[in-house]
């Protein structure tokens, strides 16, 4: 396996700037555009690439122990636990701690709202958001997180009347199709994972 500050010349103590100048740098260096004339074009592609994955990887290390900075001392082991499945996208699992779990606070339940939404369970979702909204009214992560569930489901359900009529022209359709890639491809930004 490879160690990704090596392929950026980096130290694991390098800085921010550090480590992006030499991101930048490398990536300038093995870019396909800048080797089309390289007799050894496809080892330069193989660094460009390898070069794309070690800074990708730096990058999620970084953000992960800025993650794992962000538990709250006061949560239980096995509500931690759910929070680590859920930033793994490991939602049954998450689901599976959390019913174990004797807690039933607003974290509780907006834990079970994220999880539920990963697997696809938006009404259980929306519930589960709205009680944790229900038990800790002033905080603004749920609250922006069953914003985020209604929203979805409103677009949804006018997506289905919208289906369910018989008089629909070829490009309304196509149009609808085009809205529904853009909603598919963002919708992952709409939910926030738990700190």
């Amino acid at each position: 396996m490879m160690n990704p500050y090596d392929v950026l010349g980096v130290s694991k103590d390098a800085s921010d700037d550090e480590i992006k100048r030499a991101y930048r740098q490398l990536s300038k260096r093995y870019h396909p555009d800048a080797n089309i004339d390289n007799p050894d074009m496809e080892r330069a592609k193989e660094m460009f690439e390898t070069v794309q994955e070690a800074y990708g990887m730096i990058m999620k290390e970084k953000q992960m122990a800025s993650y794992d900075s962000s538990f709250r001392n006061e949560d239980p082991q096995d509500i931690q636990m759910a929070i680590s499945l859920i930033k793994a996208m490991r939602f049954r699992e998450a689901l599976s701690i959390l019913n174990e779990s004797p807690v039933r606070n607003g974290r509780w339940y907006y834990l079970a709202a994220v999880a539920n939404a990963g697997i696809g369970n938006n009404v259980t979702a929306a519930q589960y958001a709205g009680e944790a909204v229900r038990l800790e009214p002033s905080n603004a992560e749920y609250r922006r997180f069953l914003e985020q569930i209604d929203d979805a489901n409103t677009w949804y359900n006018n997506m289905g009347s919208y289906y369910t009529q018989t008089n629909v022209s070829p490009t309304a359709c196509l149009g609808t199709i085009c809205l529904a890639n853009l909603f598919c491809g963002s919708f992952g930004r709409f939910f926030c994972i738990p700190c």
